[in-house]
């Protein structure tokens, strides 16, 4: 059976997840072609998981196979066939639910905090939109962030972060449908008091948004300008040739 490049990706999370939970340095996998010749159990179940994935796009898949190392401490390894049971999706309710009690000074947190940042200006980079534009985007009929925080691509400290920078994250969420802020933001709503505090006490975390976020901003800034740059190079007329550099190009 042949492994598709969505497949490669998810083998090279799970492998990824077991590595970081063992304090080991991984490598991605490419050659795919001892799997494919031995091990048609693996092929299957990375095709399971493909499906699952693309039929359930809000599951962080980052989250979904580190879950079980951070719910449970009587197995070293998981192997792949794991996360096609019942036992994997209960695992990663639980630990998203753990996730969110944890202080924002967690290893953990700070960690999901980091790769939410990363996350924004990648999407911001992807869209040549600016940081500020960042919550007016929507995909769909939903706004961006709504979606990313709901996906789990973006954790609430991240969010509440741009507060200190006059964003009011609050009045967004209030600007939604209440509909809409039940099914995506309804633990971001009744716990913001209490995110908000643990934000403003921490200390790892604190640094981290009052320093990435201006670091993103600059980044994206920088890459949304070289953009522009090149599409003025695009559409910028070529220079007619004066007299005296036609007659030097005819003598040459």
């Amino acid at each position: 059976m042949t492994i598709t490049a969505p497949q490669r990706s998810i083998y090279n999370q799970h492998l990824a997840s077991y590595k970081s939970q063992q304090g080991k340095p991984y490598t991605y996998k490419k050659d795919f072609s001892d799997i494919e010749d031995k091990k048609p159990e693996v092929c299957v179940t990375l095709a399971k998981l493909d499906l699952f994935f693309r039929n359930h796009p809000a599951v962080n898949r980052k989250q979904f196979f580190a879950a079980p190392y951070g719910i449970y401490d009587d197995v070293d390894y998981y192997n792949i066939g794991y996360y096609t049971s019942q036992a994997a999706i209960k695992s990663y309710t639980l630990h998203l639910k753990q996730l969110r009690g944890q202080s924002p000074d967690s290893a953990a947190q700070v960690e999901l905090i980091r790769d939410s940042l990363v996350y924004i200006k990648d999407f911001c980079t992807k869209y040549s939109i600016g940081i500020k534009d960042y919550f007016k985007a929507s995909q769909g009929v939903v706004p961006a962030w709504v979606v990313h925080y709901a996906e789990h691509n973006v954790s609430a400290y991240a969010l509440l972060g741009f507060t200190y920078f006059n964003f009011q994250i609050k009045s967004l969420i209030f600007s939604i449908p209440p509909d809409e802020i039940e099914f995506f933001l309804s633990d971001l709503l009744e716990n913001y008091s209490t995110y908000m505090e643990k934000l403003d006490n921490s200390t790892t975390a604190k640094t981290l948004v009052l320093k990435g976020i201006p670091a993103i901003n600059g980044s994206i800034n920088k890459s949304n300008e070289k953009k522009r740059q090149e599409q003025l190079k695009l559409i910028e007329p070529k220079k007619k040739k004066t007299k005296k550099q036609v007659e030097n190009n005819k003598s040459t």
